[in-house]
Order: structure tokens, then C-alpha cells, then sequence
């Protein structure tokens, strides 16, 4: 009659592995672990090829492994090893690009879109994490291109441990933007005084928005001028100068000049005098004075500038004589805001009694 088996396998787990450190091929630890969970030693007195299981998990907490031999008779032992990390403590390796030299330009989406190359424009590496995170502290608000004042960016590339490391000696030079806006001023205006000034006003507004600008920042920089309508003057005939000036948003400024040459007014009204008039003594002479009256205000005045001109005559009602018949010249003048004058007479015909 034959014994029981009772004797346990012979047992030798793997001397514990080191993990040195993590690398970015993580294909390259996973077989080095099979092969150390594969490299134990078993034997048995009664069975030649014992049952060996590990408990081994990727998702474990903790990294003691078990292996456990166990025969055809049930017998079990178990052995033990280690897996020993190396904590990664080496940050990525992180090279900014070269400094980014920039100017002021119309369109800003050239300089907006040469500014996001660069700032990808890095290189980063990691001996564990094959994508490491990268940020940077970059606000495009901060340019004013006014100031000139050069920007500092800094990039930070964290793996996967939280290791980082940064890099912030590269800047954004800004070449100030010293340069002023080109303008030009219209052609020379030329009035001659007319009676309705609006017409002149009008060609006037027009007249001063007849400049040109140009510059390279700002596509519509302030532009002015020192015009004021009160300086006209027809009756002294004196040119204007006007200057405008056009203002980028840094404060560059540019001036130019453009004459309003004034006609002075010569010219005088255009009077005409009304036809002689005859009387005759009347019983009444209350009669001929109306029509006197009358015929005092019947004269045509105009003029090219003064749309009422100031008409004058030199009538006296106290040098008719119906007794001596003598005829009476009447003078009437026309004067216009310049004090161009112009004259014209008639008769009054007294008729003898």
C-alpha cells in the first residue's frame, strides 16, 4: 500500500525587479514584467509540472507579488517578490522658440496669426510622458504698439507626474510705432461772395473732406481742421489758410495746409430809379404826397453778395415850388454790406401854376 503525497512543490519566485524610471514606450516595462512573472523556479518529488498562478494586476495598489505552486494533489506553496519603481522625477525637456519681432499693421490678423505659430513653435520632450501639456502666459492685450515695451512669454510643459519646467527667455519685440499718418490736403478753394452763402457753405464741407490719409496702423486716424466760417470775409477779400491734421492712435500726427482764396467783393448793386414823375398843384396835396411816397420806393435794386442792399434818396418835400416850376432831380444810392455804391436819378416834373 502506497503512502499519501504530502510533500509541498519546491518554490522560488524571481529576485525583485527594478522599474527605473518611466519611459515613453511603456511596451518596453510590460515585457520586461512578463518575463520576471514567467522567471520563477518549481519542482515536485511526485508531479513534474506543478500548477504556478500570480496575482499580479496592472490595476493593484500594491506591487508585492505572489506565486503560488500547487501540485496534482492539492499541495500549495507560495513565494514572494517585489516590483520596485523608481519615482519619475525628471521634468520634460522644454526649448521656447526664438524671439518674435513684430510691427504695427493695418491688419492685425497677419501679426495675430504669425504670433500663434510662434507660440506653438516650440519643442518639448519626455523621458515617461510621450505628450507632455504645454501652456504659456502669452495676452495679447498686452501689446501697445505706442509704448514699444517688449513682452516676455513664458511656456510650462507638466507631464503626466506633475513634473514641469519652464522657459520664459524669449519676448516679443515691439517696434514702436513712431511713424505719422500721410495726408493730403485738398487743392486750393476759390469763392466769390453770392447771396445765398449756402450754396458757398456747401462746397465748403465738401471741400474739407476732400483729404487723402494713408498710414500703415490704423486704418482711420483722426483727422481735423481749424476752419471756422466766421473768418470769411468778402468785403476785405483776405485768404484763409486751413490747416488739417491727421492723428494715429499712438499720437503721431501729420499737418497740411490749404488756402481759401476770397474774392473780395467789388462789385456794386444793380439800381434802376423809377421814371419821372410829373405834378401839378392840387388842393388837396395830401394826394401828391402819396404819390410821391410811392414813387420813391418804386426803384429795382439787387446785388451778387448783399441780398437787401440799403437804398437811400435825397428827396425833400419842402423844395417843391408849383410857383416857380422848377424841376427837382431825386438821387437814390445803393450801398451793400462791402459799402460798394451805386447811383441813379430821376425827375419830378412841376408843372407851373
Amino acid at each position: 500500500m502506497s503512502g499519501k503525497n504530502a510533500a509541498l512543490p519546491s518554490l522560488t519566485a524571481p529576485a525583485d525587479l527594478t522599474l527605473v524610471g518611466c519611459v515613453q514606450d511603456q511596451q518596453d516595462n510590460q515585457a520586461a514584467i512578463i518575463d520576471w512573472l514567467d522567471n520563477y523556479t518549481v519542482s515536485d518529488g511526485c508531479e513534474s509540472e506543478p500548477t504556478v498562478t500570480h496575482d499580479f494586476s496592472l490595476q493593484r495598489s500594491t506591487l508585492t507579488v505572489t506565486w503560488t505552486a500547487t501540485d496534482d494533489c492539492g499541495n500549495s506553496v507560495t513565494k514572494t517578490a517585489k516590483v520596485l519603481v523608481v519615482k519619475d522625477q525628471n521634468p520634460p525637456l522644454l526649448t521656447a522658440p526664438a524671439d518674435l519681432t513684430i510691427s504695427c499693421v493695418q491688419d492685425q490678423q497677419n501679426n495675430t496669426a504669425a504670433i500663434i505659430d510662434w507660440l506653438d513653435n516650440y519643442t518639448v520632450s519626455d523621458g515617461c510622458d510621450s505628450e507632455p501639456t504645454v501652456t504659456h502666459d502669452f495676452n495679447s492685450t498686452l501689446i501697445n504698439y505706442c509704448t514699444g515695451n517688449d513682452l516676455v512669454v513664458t511656456w510650462t510643459a507638466t507631464d503626466d507626474c506633475g513634473n514641469s519646467t519652464t522657459k520664459s527667455a524669449t519676448r516679443i519685440e515691439i517696434l514702436k510705432d513712431a511713424t505719422p499718418p500721410s495726408l493730403t490736403a485738398p487743392a486750393d478753394l476759390t469763392l466769390s461772395c453770392v447771396q445765398d452763402q449756402q450754396n458757398n457753405t456747401a462746397a465748403i464741407i465738401d471741400w474739407l473732406d476732400n483729404y487723402t490719409h494713408r498710414m500703415a496702423a490704423t486704418p482711420e486716424p483722426t483727422v481735423t481742421h481749424d476752419f471756422s466760417a466766421t473768418t470769411i470775409d468778402y468785403c476785405t477779400g483776405e485768404d484763409i489758410i486751413v490747416t488739417w491734421t491727421a492723428t494715429d492712435d499712438c499720437g503721431n500726427s501729420k499737418s497740411r495746409t490749404a488756402k481759401i482764396v476770397i474774392e473780395k467783393d467789388v462789385t456794386a448793386p444793380s439800381l434802376t430809379a423809377p421814371e419821372d414823375i410829373t405834378l401839378s398843384c392840387s388842393g388837396n396835396q395830401q394826394d401828391n404826397q402819396a404819390t410821391i411816397t410811392d414813387w420813391l420806393d418804386n426803384y429795382i435794386v439787387s446785388d451778387g453778395c448783399d441780398s437787401e442792399p440799403t437804398v437811400t434818396h435825397d428827396f425833400s418835400a419842402g423844395i417843391i415850388d408849383y410857383c416857380t416850376g422848377d424841376d427837382i432831380t431825386v438821387t437814390w444810392t445803393a450801398t451793400d454790406d462791402c459799402g460798394n455804391i451805386k447811383t441813379r436819378t430821376a425827375l419830378i416834373v412841376v408843372k407851373k401854376t
